[in-house]
């Protein structure tokens, strides 16, 4: 008698571990929809799982914010449902808009006073980042010579050009460093004549020797002649070293980028950005050059792919002059475009505008100005 109560005692003991119809496959939850006559709006959706299972109804009045089990409503709910959409009338999706709106402008906030507090980086590496010298000579030119100190609010003192410090926190010579000048710099220079964008030396005068005897147009008062060649000077020893955005041709002039930031150089370089020259030719252009340009048929002689459509505007007084708008950089384009095109030689190429960014007033040919380059990343999302 006890044997039998030990043997039935053993298989109820197990039956509770044995899986239920092992072979009979779980119906989901759209199967089970159908059979009940149930839709995908209906108020219930049951969610079954090998984990769980949880019940949970979506109100379309107001509840916007329902809490639920994320692996399960992942693979079950609706897209437009799990991301909390299309669940209130028009009223409250008004009220959610605006609400969701201010909340971004506050996250936007947030991420800039983020941004102002940088990280602590090496001394030697801050010095020969923003062009001051090299690496090596940190410690001789500026540690060791009390060059280098820190705004009084910070209980760090510089001793060894290993020392991580705040950039915003730096001084030399008892001036803090250039806030501009500390995540970048983006620099707009009217290119003059018979300069090339290259540093090979056997191409001869180069922009970046023409950027070092440039004009700088700053914002202060107090900056002379002197402090500006300086302050070219450190662009040019920067690291990573400034690079042009793009490429303009030795006879061309206007427009002209330089950056040391590698993202948005490649964002420049490998998007569509509108382009604005000024053209002369050696004769009359033929009007219909504005529908061949803008027709994006014209193929090129050495290109695979036909031009992007173009503007072309003609001008009234002088018909040998145009201003053509593309979006294209490709080699001698503009060149080809009318030589190809209406066999008219171009004369003359001015650049005078390149994304948002044209040359103002008195902006003569060597001249520069440093631009914000956080206004430049938030156009591309940096």
């Amino acid at each position: 008698m006890n044997n039998k109560r030990g043997i039935w005692l053993f298989i109820f003991t197990i039956s509770f571990f044995l899986p239920k119809n092992p072979k009979k496959k779980k119906e989901t939850t759209t199967k089970k929809k159908k059979k009940e006559g149930r839709t995908r709006d209906d108020d219930v959706v049951v969610v079954r799982r090998r984990h769980h299972m949880i019940a949970f109804s979506f109100n379309y009045a107001s509840d916007a914010t329902s809490h639920w089990c994320y692996r399960c409503v992942r693979e079950d709910v609706p897209r437009a449902k799990r991301r909390g959409r299309r669940f209130a009338s028009e009223t409250t999706t008004t009220t959610t808009t605006t609400t969701t709106m201010t909340t971004t402008t506050e996250e936007n906030e947030r991420h800039r006073e983020k941004k102002k507090k940088r990280k602590k980086e090496r001394v030697d590496r801050l010095v020969s980042r923003l062009g001051y010298c090299d690496r090596s000579r940190v410690k001789s030119e500026f540690v060791n010579t009390n060059r280098l100190s820190l705004a009084s609010s910070s209980p760090v003192e510089i001793k060894s050009p290993a020392e991580k410090v705040d950039p915003s926190e730096v001084l030399i010579d008892g001036k803090p460093l250039e806030e501009s000048e500390l995540d970048g710099v983006l620099i707009l220079f009217h290119k003059p004549k018979n300069c090339v964008c290259s540093k090979e030396e056997g191409e001869g005068n180069n922009v970046y020797d023409e950027l070092l005897k440039a004009t700088l147009i700053s914002n202060s008062n107090d900056e002379d002649a002197d402090k500006s060649k300086e302050r070219i000077q450190r662009w040019l020893n920067r690291v990573p070293e400034i690079n042009t955005v793009g490429r303009l041709d030795k006879d061309t002039t206007g427009v002209l980028l330089f950056t040391d930031d590698g993202k948005l150089l490649h964002a420049y370089t490998s998007k569509k950005v509108e382009k604005v020259y000024e053209v002369t030719c050696d004769k009359e252009i033929p009007s219909e050059a504005t529908s061949l340009f803008a027709s994006g048929t014209m193929k090129l002689s050495g290109e695979a792919k036909a031009c992007l459509p173009a503007k072309l505007e003609i001008h009234k007084t002088d018909t040998a002059k145009a201003t053509i708008t593309l979006s294209e950089g490709k080699f001698h384009q503009v060149k080809k475009m009318f030589y190809e095109g209406v066999g008219c030689t171009v004369l003359t190429l001015h650049r005078s505008k390149f994304a948002r960014f044209a040359l103002k007033d008195g902006f003569g040919p060597g001249t520069c100005e440093q631009l914000d380059i956080e206004k430049a990343r938030e156009v591309f999302n940096q």
